[in-house]
């Protein structure tokens, strides 16, 4: 088995290299492999859904967009973010009324001044606590740890709340807000992201590094490892809840994976040769250019350090996790799938990125336009049956804008 898996790792590796036609012959030529084909969370493996296929676009011009980005980001630059409610609304909607589903478009509606009164509530809030720990810098851990015990509450209601601003074919989406299943795995994180904001830690890793670079680049290979296995978990957990909760009119989403599916897919995304070597030789550049002692160029190996691997590693990891969860999903009588590159998706958002930064973000209009169209065209949709099937839901809740925006604050990734 130990042979096996040894094959398949440097398989994986070689098949990275290539282009998405080459890929596809050395799949069909290496699908005999056993050990891959009981293991694989690769979507390729995954067999097509049945039922007709439906037309899923992307029909935004980047002209369009580039004027209505320009316009809402100067209007809240005049107005000291006041203006930003209403630009979010109005990027929201336009980019909604472009995705098109067997030829009709998503609406999207917001409440601005819901969406006002929150920010102003998560500038009260961070200002505080800001206040706070400059006074007493052991004050940010606790408040950290108090932030994340009330998080599974406030993102129930923000996924809640994107699910409710949606409709489709004059039916809206609607979701549960129910918690509990986000308590653990959120109240982990927080305590994880505590402990890495005490000053003794930070000392401690400082001192082992001066004394034995061995044992200290040991110690900071399993807190990276540490980090990503309990962000993964919280990651994990909340993609399952978004769609494990929501249901479109009366119909809810089935999601054939428990949470803990999730976390082991991820895991072996995230654990898997290919990346662990790519951690390796990124740690070995940043801890090389860190021992001479010149500060730019350490600087700009943490901005390396931080776009390759924030930027690409968690768009490579978000790409195997789209394909996994589309796969095993379904509304009644429509099912998902995909064909996401993940490599071609990470080396994408890497290069939008490096755009932005160059480009004073001038560039991110293009890049978002340019994204939802290749992102379009390998997401299919197959319904079996028609649409008579789905139906309206009676008594929906009103959406918290508020609450969203409390929950955006917190700024976790669910790879959805």
């Amino acid at each position: 088995m130990a042979k096996n898996k040894s094959i398949f790792y440097s398989e994986r590796l070689e098949r990275y290299f290539l282009s998405a036609d080459d890929a596809k012959i050395y799949d069909a030529e290496h699908s005999t492999n056993v050990w891959a084909e009981k293991n694989s969370f690769d979507a390729l493996t995954d067999a097509e859904p049945l039922g007709n296929k439906l037309t899923l676009e992307f029909t935004a011009k980047v002209g369009e967009y580039f004027r209505i980005w320009v316009v809402c980001h100067a209007l809240t630059l005049l107005t000291l973010g006041i203006y930003g409610p209403w630009a979010r609304t109005r990027k929201a909607e336009f980019l909604g009324r472009h995705w098109l589903l067997d030829g009709q478009s998503f609406q999207v509606r917001f409440v601005p001044i819901a969406l006002l009164r929150g920010r102003i509530l998560i500038v009260i809030l961070f200002s505080a606590a800001f206040a706070a720990t400059v006074w007493n810098p052991w004050l940010a851990p606790a408040l950290t740890v108090a932030t994340f015990m009330v998080a599974p509450w406030l993102l129930a209601n923000s996924f809640a709340f994107r699910w409710r601003t949606l409709s489709h074919r004059g039916m809206r989406f609607d979701a549960d807000n129910r918690f509990s299943p986000l308590v653990i795995p959120l109240i982990t994180l927080g305590l994880w992201l505590a402990l890495n904001q005490i000053p003794a830690y930070s000392v401690t890793l400082i001192q082992t590094l001066k004394q034995s670079l061995l044992t200290g680049v040991l110690w900071m290979f399993a807190a990276i490892f540490a980090s990503i296995y309990v962000w993964s978990g919280a990651t994990s957990a909340l993609t399952h809840y978004r769609f494990s909760q929501a249901r479109w009119g009366d119909t809810g989403f089935t999601l054939g994976i428990s949470p803990k599916q999730l976390l082991r897919h991820t895991a072996k995304i995230l654990f898997s040769l290919p990346m662990i070597i790519f951690f390796i030789c990124l740690l070995m550049v940043f801890v090389a250019v860190s021992s001479f002692g010149n500060r730019d160029a350490t600087a700009a190996a943490w901005v390396i350090y931080y776009l390759v691997l924030v930027v690409y590693a968690t768009t490579f990891a978000r790409g195997r996790r789209i394909n996994f969860v589309l796969h095993r999903l379904s509304l009644g009588g429509m099912t998902f799938s995909s064909t996401i590159s993940p490599t071609k998706a990470g080396l994408l958002t890497a290069a939008y990125a490096f755009l932005a930064v160059f480009t004073l973000g001038l560039s991110m209009p293009w890049s978002t336009v340019h994204f939802n169209r290749w992102r379009s065209k390998h997401i299919q949709i197959h319904l079996k049956g028609d649409w008579a099937q789905f139906s309206n839901l009676k008594n929906l809740k009103k959406p918290s804008s508020a609450l969203d925006e409390l929950g955006n604050s917190l700024d976790i990734e669910v790879g959805i």
